[in-house]
């Protein structure tokens, strides 16, 4: 899917007419055309993924410890089988690191650029970008169907904190929820209020 991506990114940057035909044919369906930024995927390339994600299911299947954590993670809102195969495969500590130690881990904590009586920005960098990307499209759900991450994006925004610091911020509340239920192997459930 990635190498799919890159190149539907890559198409509009090509100079040359005839050639950026040539390689849209290599990126679609033969007999396609391109409908805006939208394009049908080549059925080689479909077929390959397609096979890749069977192959996927199919260890997680065989594999029982796997398959239960990929059923513990899915317990919550917006965690796909690919988000749960990635945690599960890209990230082995989560579940055994506090929740500062994870986020700097993924790189989604914030790190101070202080020097002296200077305070500087504080940035997220590093990290596993594997594991971020699929954080991001997850928050990105979770910002619409779970509850307690749209909760947190809805006040980081009212609070003027601008969009991308709240997704981050919000990629982080999942990873920190996502872990605390891999640490103490309970499914998510929400807070009941008392």
């Amino acid at each position: 899917m990635e190498m799919w991506t890159a190149e539907v990114h890559r198409l509009p940057t090509i100079p040359q007419r005839l050639l950026r035909r040539r390689c849209f044919h290599s990126i679609t369906f033969p007999n396609s055309t391109p409908k805006g930024d939208t394009f049908q995927l080549n059925t080689t390339l479909a077929a390959e993924i397609k096979r890749l994600d069977e192959e996927i299911r199919k260890f997680m299947q065989e594999h029982e410890d796997f398959k239960e954590q990929e059923k513990l993670l899915r317990s919550a809102k917006s965690i796909g089988p690919v988000t749960a195969a990635t945690l599960l495969a890209d990230l082995p500590e989560l579940g055994k690191l506090d929740r500062k130690q994870i986020a700097a881990l993924v790189g989604v904590a914030p790190m101070n650029q202080d020097s002296g009586k200077k305070r500087g920005y504080r940035k997220t960098k590093g990290g596993r970008p594997e594991v971020r990307s699929v954080l991001y499209r997850a928050a990105l759900s979770g910002i619409r169907y779970h509850p307690v991450i749209k909760a947190q994006y809805d006040q980081l925004v009212k609070r003027g904190k601008e969009k991308k610091v709240a997704i981050t911020a919000c990629m982080r509340k999942m990873l920190t929820i996502l872990n605390a239920m891999m640490r103490d192997q309970q499914p998510f459930r929400l807070a009941t209020p008392s």
